[in-house]
Parts: C-alpha cells; sequence; structure tokens
C-alpha cells in the first residue's frame, strides 16, 4: 500500500528498523531484512532509498564491513558514535544490536518488548 509520501509500507518499515538502531550498535542487513520480513539484498536495497531519513551508516555487512557509499564516511560516522572496530571490520560481537536485544543488555528494547508482551497478554 502506497502512503502520501509515496513510499511503500515496507519502505517505511525498513525505515522505521534502521531507525531503531541506537547510537553505538550496528544491525546486518540480513537483520533489518529479519525485522521486517524481507531478505538482505532487499533490505539493503531500501536502506540506500531511506539515506536521508534514517541512519544508513549503521547497518553493515554479515562480515562486519562498513557500507562503502556515501564517499567512504561509514567508519568515521560509526566511530564518533562509539562504535568498535577490529581492522576494517566493526566488532560485531560488541556492537552488534542483535546481540544487544538476545541478551538483554539493552535497556529501552527489553522494556519495549516488556511493554509488547504485556499487551499481548492483556488482549487475550
Amino acid at each position: 500500500m502506497k502512503h502520501a509520501d509515496g513510499d511503500d509500507e515496507r519502505h517505511l518499515a525498513v525505515r522505521d528498523a534502521v531507525r531503531s538502531v541506537p547510537a553505538g550498535a550496528v544491525a546486518t542487513y540480513g537483520d533489518i531484512g529479519k525485522m521486517v520480513g524481507i531478505g538482505p539484498r532487499q533490505a539493503g536495497r531500501l536502506v540506500g532509498m531511506n539515506a536521508d531519513r534514517a541512519p544508513w551508516w549503521r547497518v553493515v555487512y554479515a562480515d562486519g564491513s562498513p557500507a562503502t557509499c556515501h564517499s567512504g564516511t561509514a567508519p568515521s560516522l560509526l566511530q564518533a558514535e562509539g562504535v568498535g572496530f577490529d581492522g576494517a571490520r566493526v566488532d560485531m560481537r560488541a556492537h552488534r544490536y542483535a546481540n544487544r536485544v538476545e541478551d538483554g543488555t539493552d535497556d529501552r528494547v527489553e522494556s519495549d518488548a516488556h511493554r509488547q508482551g504485556r499487551s499481548a497478554t492483556s488482549a487475550r
């Protein structure tokens, strides 16, 4: 379904998924795809289409390599947000957002999940 601004729902869902990754963390194209229900290549294309409306530099390849678009500015943008690197790749164990969600170290996500769980329980 198209919205008034011309974006379809997948486009908006990818934008929102990228926006949900906090400063100091990264997600892979596959992580974004999982959040939205599409493949990593589709996610990559849609992340690129949202570059002016979402922090595109927080989305990296599965091996931790940052995007090379935008004149290669992703590494410096990530470093400015406190993301650590192992050589030219992001330290995925320390900074992958999916890891924070799974192990409960991201308080914001944990409380959102709690609220969603409560909503789902109260709706039953």
